[in-house]
């Protein structure tokens, strides 16, 4: 299985979800002399949270993906979630140089966090290449800005205020390199229920 996000989300729709004056109002800060150093806070709180490899294991914002499979079964998970769509699913072709749309209907269900693609009942894929990446699904995943959880929210202004507290030792290249305890547990009580905690998707 191979996973690719196949499209960014903006710096300006992640400062919209936690916006530079909600965090200094947060942090009780009355000047605009750390705005720039702020955003940067922000944004990587936010990365650290969101996509496959994010503590979330969740796309926040909305972004597409290409998965590619050795299999197409009657119903498979997507590794990554709230599922927006599936745009297309595709088979590699004979001479292995580009992928066909299938044209199968599927239907879609949520099992938890974690969306699968199932067949129709009567309907099935075609026979597909003997290769570890037979078949594409091209999909869209995320919350709509105003639908992410509350708790989301809360995590990652939290996060991020811990950033700037902390700027010496959390913030070094605009990656976290650590959090405190307290930190990870306000993390779990905020936004711990939106969590994927293990890797449940068939690999194949």
């Amino acid at each position: 299985m191979d996973l690719q996000a196949t499209s960014t989300v903006d710096d300006g729709q992640i400062l919209s979800l936690l916006t530079v004056e909600e965090l200094k109002k947060s942090k009780r800060i009355s000047h605009s002399m750390e705005d720039d150093f702020l955003e940067d806070c922000i944004l990587t709180a936010y990365a650290y949270f969101d996509g496959i490899d994010g503590w979330l294991r969740r796309s926040i914002l909305p972004r597409t993906y290409v998965l590619k499979r050795a299999t197409l079964p009657e119903s498979f998970e997507l590794p990554i979630g709230p599922l927006v769509a599936v745009g297309s699913i595709s088979a590699l072709n004979s001479a292995q140089t580009a992928y066909t749309t299938v044209a199968s209907t599927v239907y879609l269900t949520v099992n938890g966090h974690v969306p699968t693609v199932s067949l129709i009942p009567g309907q099935s894929w075609p026979s597909l290449e003997d290769h570890p990446q037979a078949a594409q699904i091209q999909f869209t995943a995320g919350w709509a800005l105003a639908d992410v959880p509350r708790g989301v929210r809360a995590a990652i202004r939290l996060l991020a205020g811990s950033l700037y507290d902390h700027r010496e030792a959390d913030f070094e290249d605009q990656r976290v390199s650590y959090v405190s305890r307290k930190i990870e547990y306000g993390m779990e009580r905020f936004a711990g229920r939106y969590r994927v905690l293990n890797d449940s998707v068939d690999p194949a």
